[in-house]
């Protein structure tokens, strides 16, 4: 499990700028399906040959199937959001460090911002402006404060994805 945390968290300490937003439309549109199916046929195989045997013994067959449902579909959940965590650090990481990358200057008038305290103490800042080179909205978190009219100027790439990054 720490494993599994390192390799999830691992862009978020390495890459300060991306387009998170951009990576969950992605897996959304193309890989949740896949993942939700794949994480249901494993937590049922899981649990039917190691799982089930641990329940106290009843004599409830309602109470057996609901323990069997739940018990599913807890697992699936669970399975499901680590392998969509997992996905949105390979795209985030894949499209930093595998293959070409196009220097890009995004200028951007900051249209919205907001700013949010973590449960560790950390205050986060995002900003939301229009990018100048492909005039779409784009949703950043930042390091600093910005007022909302003040121009969002940064030497940014494009990776094998089509996402914005910035390692610096």
């Amino acid at each position: 499990m720490v494993l599994i945390a390192c390799y999830i968290s691992f862009p978020f300490f390495k890459i300060k700028y991306f387009e998170s937003l951009t990576s969950l439309k992605l897996i959304y549109h193309n890989f949740f399906i896949p993942i939700v199916l794949l994480s249901a046929i494993g937590s049922i195989i899981v649990y039917v040959k190691y799982l089930r045997q641990l329940n106290p013994k009843t004599n409830s067959k309602v109470k057996v199937v609901f323990q069997d449902l739940f018990t599913t579909v807890t697992l699936t959940g669970i399975v499901s959001a680590i392998l969509v965590g997992m996905t949105v650090s390979t795209i985030v990481t894949t499209n930093a460090y595998c293959g070409q990358s196009k220097d890009v200057l995004v200028v951007g008038t900051v249209v919205d911002y907001s700013e949010s305290t973590t449960k560790w103490g950390r205050l986060r800042h995002r900003i939301k402006f229009i990018s100048s080179y492909d005039k779409k909205l784009k949703d950043f978190e930042v390091y600093r404060k910005y007022e909302i009219g003040e121009e969002f100027k940064k030497d940014m790439k494009m990776g094998t994805w089509g996402q914005l990054y910035s390692i610096d």
